[in-house]
């Protein structure tokens, strides 16, 4: 098969150019969701690529170029491009070592319009959020997305030099609504024999309101201007064609191209764990920091710069030659008083940072507690306490009639109740999976049911969940203007943002801004995260692990909504109780042999994988037994995350009963 430089793969050069040699191949460790199946479910993209072609159907004579083979793909597109006036759905194009599957082609006489379909959203009237800088280029997270479209755009100019090449980008317009209701419902997934790019069915008629011109829910953005920059730029020493053609040719012929050390190297998906490296694979990680730095395997899986929380001086460490944290002096980072005081209380971002480098210097385990500080915090809290968490998606097409791309939709939220007396319940739930409902509304009308019966403080982990209510209450706001004005009094909307490490004055509490200023342990690494806080605190020795490796939880004295028998949350080999969540399958009924499975042997332990659960349940054919299955395992997963809150709770309280 040719070694093509395609748009992927351009993209990831983009990153770095040297992962161009670590895809594709087996050998090697690859990190990233490459099921294109899952990440159609996680940007909608598949489905916003259907919607685009109803939308340019309308305008004329076109056809979708469905072969799959190269050649014949490329054969058909020169074939339609003789007709003077044609519009063409994944066009081919080949150019030198370059190949390229194009969304949206328009033939008009000598005039070609290259429309690149993106799910991501934008809003022009919104001055804060533009797409280019002053200087006319992007913005660092539109970046990848034009250049993108330069290199089509440069692809195909190449092919046609006597053609004018258009290029634009094609954006869901957050200023749109839906014409009609449950758009998102009539857009359905299904894998694929071959398991590469999913099938996207048409479910249902599509109302005509849905797909004529005054209701498009996208936009157009002209891009030549953008693109000529892009074109025209140095990119050190060499201009836009000079780094195609030098990528390319490494990829044709297997080249690594030598490797840069920088930030971006904290996000590799060719790095392999040590028990990876042991299963015979590949690190590409490992291989381009051996070659820069001269660190050993063992030493790159230790702390590095590139772990430091929230550093932006990584990249001059390393261009210093300093690589692992152990490296570092205290005083390699600023001073904090010639900085300006956050908003947050105790302490500033530099002094936590020394505490974590500190802490690898001393090979230290035990946390590191401001306890006199989480003393005065946790004592303005009103008892009983609640403890909450959401889980949410943005979906590309909306859900309802006037809502926009990407409004939240909250379908889920758990409760954990604490006394003053110590006692811990699991005191509510709720769940909306209903296909195409929109479930918001009655989202915040349960939640206020749960917190409306005595004026204790709200806990949350995050700013997930203020967002979240804010964004509702704005949906909501000439619907149920009560409910809205009892969540904004709740969330402090509006008050003195100074007190309460900057939350405002209402009920509702972060606990990630007081373990920012309080609390920190060093099994953390650089992650504030509650999935790594947690197994971090139940590693260590003392009185929570010891009540949570009993089969204490779904008792008596701790009941839950979900559990019925008591279960330990620790387990032999592993501190993290997410790990001991049930696999969707192993809830699920079993099926009836004619019933094709969704999911398959995968668990909800994080945000993202409940998220792309819920839109199984939205965008495929999940059937009723595994609806119930995930119903249940969507449940017990939530139910950990506020109890995950709960057993930080009780951390602090015992560093507190030290004192």
């Amino acid at each position: 098969m040719p070694r093509y430089l395609t748009k992927s793969r351009y993209r990831m050069a983009c990153e770095c150019p040297t992962k161009l040699f670590y895809t594709r191949k087996d050998t090697y460790q690859d990190n990233s969701q490459d099921d294109p199946f899952l990440n159609a479910l996680r940007d909608g993209g598949f489905q916003v690529g259907l919607l685009a072609q109803l939308y340019y159907e309308k305008k004329g004579p076109s056809v979708l170029i469905n072969a799959i083979k190269e050649a014949e793909a490329l054969a058909q597109t020169q074939t339609e491009l003789q007709k003077d006036r044609i519009i063409l759905f994944e066009a081919a194009f080949h150019w030198n070592n370059l190949f390229i599957r194009a969304d949206i082609v328009e033939k008009q006489g000598n005039l070609i319009r290259l429309v690149e379909v993106k799910s991501k959203s934008f809003n022009p009237d919104n001055p804060k959020k533009p797409i280019l800088k002053q200087d006319g280029l992007p913005q660092s997270d539109w970046e990848p997305t034009f250049q993108d479209l330069a290199f089509q755009t440069y692809v195909l100019r190449e092919m046609y030099p006597n053609l004018e090449v258009q290029p634009y980008l094609m954006l869901l317009d957050k200023r749109k609504q839906a014409p009609v209701d449950r758009m998102n419902s009539y857009f359905f997934l299904k894998k694929t024999e071959d398991k590469k790019n999913p099938v996207v069915e048409i479910r249902g008629t599509i109302p005509e309101d849905m797909v004529s011109g005054q209701n498009w829910i996208v936009l157009e953005y002209a891009a030549n201007e953008v693109v000529s920059a892009l074109q025209g730029k140095d990119y050190d020493g060499k201009n836009f064609e000079e780094r195609i053609n030098e990528w390319a040719q490494a990829y044709a012929d297997d080249k690594k191209i030598d490797p840069i050390l920088s930030t971006t190297c904290k996000t590799c998906q060719f790095r392999a764990t040590a028990d990876e490296r042991k299963a015979d694979k590949l690190s590409g990680f490992h291989e381009c920091w051996r070659e820069k730095s001269s660190l050993t395997d063992e030493e790159l899986d230790g702390a590095l710069v590139l772990d430091l929380w929230n550093s932006r001086k990584v990249d001059s460490w390393i261009s210093e030659g300093k690589y692992r944290l152990a490296s570092l002096q205290t005083t390699d980072v600023p001073d904090p008083k010639t900085k300006t005081a956050s908003k947050r209380q105790g302490w500033t971002q530099v002094e936590r940072q020394r505490y974590q480098i500190d802490c690898v210097r001393k090979e230290e385990k035990k946390p590191v507690v401001d306890a006199e500080g989480l003393r005065t915090d946790l004592s303005k809290w009103v008892y009983p306490l609640h403890f909450i968490d959401f889980e949410t998606i943005r979906a590309a097409i909306p859900f309802h009639k006037d809502s926009a791309p990407y409004e939240q939709v909250a379908f889920q939220f758990s409760h954990h109740q604490v006394e003053k007396d110590g006692t811990i319940r699991h005191a509510g739930q709720w769940i909306k999976l209903d296909r195409g409902v929109w479930p918001n509304h009655e989202f915040l009308k349960e939640l206020k049911l749960q917190l409306d019966k005595d004026g204790g403080t709200v806990l949350h982990f995050a700013h997930h969940e203020r967002t979240v209510i804010s964004d509702l209450c704005g949906m909501l706001e000439g619907k149920d203007r009560e409910l809205v004005a009892w969540f904004r009094n709740l969330i402090g909307e509006g008050a003195d943002r100074e007190t309460n490490h900057g939350q405002g004055h209402g009920r509702l509490v972060d606990m990630r801004e007081i373990l920012l200023g309080r609390y920190y342990h060093p099994g953390t690494g650089g992650s504030n995260s509650l999935k790594d806080v947690l197994p971090a605190i139940l590693g260590t020795e003392g009185p929570l692990r010891a009540k949570y490796s009993q089969p204490v939880y779904g008792t008596g004295d701790m009941p839950s909504l979900n559990l019925k028998e008591g279960k330990a949350w620790i387990r032999e080999g592993s501190s993290n109780p997410y790990e001991c969540l049930p696999k969707i399958c192993e809830v699920c009924p079993d099926l009836p042999e004619d019933v094709e499975r969704v999911f398959g042997d995968e668990g909800i332990d994080q945000g993202g994988a409940a998220m792309m659960a819920y839109a199984k349940a939205q965008f495929t054919e999940c059937s009723d037994q595994e609806a119930k299955g995930l119903r249940e395992a969507l449940l017990q997963y939530c139910e950990l995350d506020t109890l995950a809150m709960v057993m930080l709770w009780e951390e602090w309280q015992n560093h507190l009963k030290k004192v």
